[in-house]
Formats: structure tokens, C-alpha cells, sequence
């Protein structure tokens, strides 16, 4: 039987409230969305489909005399993927299974589709995309455990980091993972020995990475609060206190003088417009009618911010209005939007296409709907 987004999204909202005992959280799982640049990626449900950036449909592969689109694994199998793939230098793909029924994390061949590798060894479903570091890469796992692997398949090393399952992707500089938990830790781990290198205490758990620029952490918290941290000694440089919980990573303009991060209160939400080096707040825009659960796309001009009640809003870096927001009916928008070449991908769901493409003028350029 599959992990069933419902029961995945009850886990989710229970362990939520048991450690925080904050606000409401939003209302489903949400699909993983990854790409090479040429290829779009995306994990919604037992498969993962393959994607043309160019034109938004399917990339086709033969089987027997005839071509049908390119899915993995192959066939259906007893899998649940939502996490978003990782793209792994040697031309493979890796993900972990939220079955609850079977526990795999497996690698993927991209030209063919081919499983190449499955580690069995956590016994708890995988809920977080893995983060890639030179020759290897580290996935967090639902056993509480962070493990790293070579890219052949070889586990390197594994982390205990918290009694409950993991969500988060780690973020790294190239030598240290950061790693958050919904237990209220945050780590630094070494990359080669697994190793940890300091771990600081927050008011409330984490499932949004943190952001890393010039030596500084960006980090929110369940209950509102973000943080600016230093990374190499975990030291507090800020803290400041916004309205509702905050569920993503905090975005970052190109000079890094500015944060953008959007909350989730209730059915409504804030997006902000936060000083990178103090911590005030430059802006603050009350969305009344949906609450911001991903991380908003930071361009040099314009800033791309979605709602759970199916809103993309277009706004300045200084938080003006560029055009009226795209407003996608009965749809939920839980996934960050994408910049891939010059193309913003929407990830919806409940809508009729699971993927659009728009370009910079907000102009939509396609609509996927796979093929059967």
C-alpha cells in the first residue's frame, strides 16, 4: 500500500503540533520538482515524469515498437516519490520511496530509466530531497537519521540527528551540511566524516533549509521566528519575530542585502521583505485570502511568490505590484517556482495541468498534462 498523501499530511500537521503547538499548517503534500537544465523533473505520486523544458510535454522513450512516455521507475511499482529528485553528476538520478510500505532510496539511470542502485537500510520512508557535494551526496531519512553516499551507491557514513523523521533538505558550503530538525535543533555536520561540528537550539522546529550566504544562515522557525546565524561557530546574529509560521527556505537578492520570505497563518499568510543584516523589517504585504508556503523566486527585477489558494504574484524587490497576479482556480501552489533558462515553472495542484511555464513578462508558454 502507498503512503497516501492524506495520512502523510496527518503525520505531518500531528507531529507539527505535538513539538510547536503553533498555527495551522497547510493542506496537502506537495510535488517535487527538479531539472538538468534540458529536462524537467517531476515527483507527484508512484512515478516520476520527464519533461521537455522546451515545450512542456512528456520526453518520449521506445518500448517495443512504439514510444511512451518516459517515467521512472519504468514500471509502476509500490512507491510514493514527492521529494524532489536530485540530479547527480554521473547521469543518475536519486530519491527516496514514502511508501509506507517500503523503505527504498534509489538511483536512477536518466537515459534510460534503469534502477541502478536501492539502499534499504533505513526502514522508514523519505520524506526530503538529498543535497549533492562534489562526489558525494546527503539525504535525510523519515528513521531521524542523515546518511551519505558516494555516488556508486556506497553509504558513507550516517548522522542521528532527531527521534523523528527528517524533512529537511541539508543546505552545504561544500565542506559542512546545516541541517535542521522539527525538534528545534540545527547542525553543522562535516561532510567527510559525518561528524558533528556544533548544534545550536531554536524556539521551534525546522522544515525549511536554510540559506547560506557569504558565512551567514538564514533559518525560520514553525512559530515565526527567523534567524540569522553565523556558520561557523553557530552563533545567533539576529532573531526577529514575524506573524505566522514560516515553512520555507528565506530568498535572498543578488547583493544580499534583502531577505524574502512568506508564512503561513491560518488560511492567510504574510510575505516579507527582511534586512539581511539586522534583521528589520523593510516590508510586510497581509495575503487575507492564502498563506505562502514556498520559498519565493528572487530575480534581479522582479520577485515571483506563490499562495495555497492557487495565486502567482509578480512584484518588484521592493514588494510594488508589476502586473495582476495569475489566479489559478480551485489550485494549490505548495511547490517554489523554478527558474530554469528563461522560463518560470509553476509546479499546481489540484488543477488540470501539473505543470506551467511562464516567461519573464508573465506570459504563460505552456501547459503539461501528461499522456497516458
Amino acid at each position: 500500500m502507498n503512503f497516501k498523501r492524506p495520512l502523510l499530511l496527518a503525520l505531518f500537521i500531528l507531529l507539527a503540533v505535538l513539538l510547536t503547538a503553533c498555527g495551522s499548517a497547510p493542506a496537502t503534500n506537495w510535488p517535487g520538482l527538479a531539472t538538468d537544465g534540458v529536462t524537467l523533473y517531476l515527483a507527484e505520486g508512484q512515478r516520476i515524469n520527464a519533461i521537455q523544458l522546451s515545450d512542456g510535454k512528456d520526453v518520449m522513450i521506445a518500448s517495443g515498437d512504439k514510444q511512451v512516455p518516459f517515467r521512472f521507475p519504468l514500471d509502476t511499482q509500490t512507491t510514493a516519490f514527492y521529494a524532489p529528485p536530485a540530479i547527480l553528476p554521473n547521469g543518475q538520478m536519486v530519491i527516496g520511496n514514502a511508501s509506507q510500505s517500503e523503505f527504498s532510496l534509489f538511483w536512477y539511470d536518466l537515459a534510460t530509466g534503469a534502477q541502478v542502485h536501492a539502499f534499504d537500510g533505513a526502514k522508514k520512508p523519505w520524506f526530503a530531497g538529498a543535497v549533492v557535494v562534489g562526489e558525494d551526496f546527503f539525504v535525510p531519512a523519515g528513521d531521524g537519521n542523515l546518511y551519505g553516499f558516494t555516488m556508486d551507491g556506497q553509504k558513507r557514513w550516517q548522522f542521528a540527528a532527531s527521534s523523528h523523521a527528517l524533512w529537511t533538505t541539508p543546505t552545504s558550503d561544500g565542506i559542512t551540511l546545516f541541517l535542521g530538525t522539527l525538534d528545534h535543533q540545527l547542525y553543522a555536520i562535516n561532510a567527510e566524516t559525518g561528524q558533528q561540528t556544533w548544534k545550536i537550539s531554536l524556539d521551534n522546529g525546522v522544515i525549511g533549509s536554510p540559506t547560506l550566504v557569504n558565512g551567514t544562515l538564514y533559518v525560520g522557525t514553525l512559530s515565526g521566528e527567523l534567524y540569522a546565524i553565523n556558520a561557523a561557530d553557530g552563533v545567533i546574529l539576529w532573531q526577529k519575530a514575524l506573524t505566522g509560521g514560516i515553512w520555507s527556505a528565506p530568498a535572498l537578492n543578488v547583493d544580499a542585502t534583502s531577505l524574502y520570505i512568506g508564512t503561513v497563518n491560518g488560511t492567510a499568510g504574510m510575505f516579507y521583505i527582511v534586512n539581511a543584516a539586522t534583521g528589520e523589517i523593510i516590508r510586510s504585504i497581509e495575503e487575507t485570502k492564502g498563506s505562502i508556503t514556498a520559498t519565493p523566486l528572487v530575480l534581479p527585477d522582479q520577485v515571483v511568490y506563490v499562495t495555497d489558494t492557487g495565486s502567482i504574484y509578480w512584484v518588484t524587490p521592493a514588494g510594488d505590484p508589476i502586473r495582476q497576479p495569475v489566479v489559478l482556480e480551485n489550485a494549490k501552489l505548495y511547490t517554489a517556482p523554478m527558474l530554469v533558462g528563461d522560463l518560470i515553472i509553476i509546479a499546481p495542484m489540484n488543477y488540470a495541468n501539473l505543470l506551467l511555464a511562464f516567461d519573464m513578462n508573465g506570459a504563460q508558454k505552456w501547459a503539461y498534462t501528461p499522456e497516458k
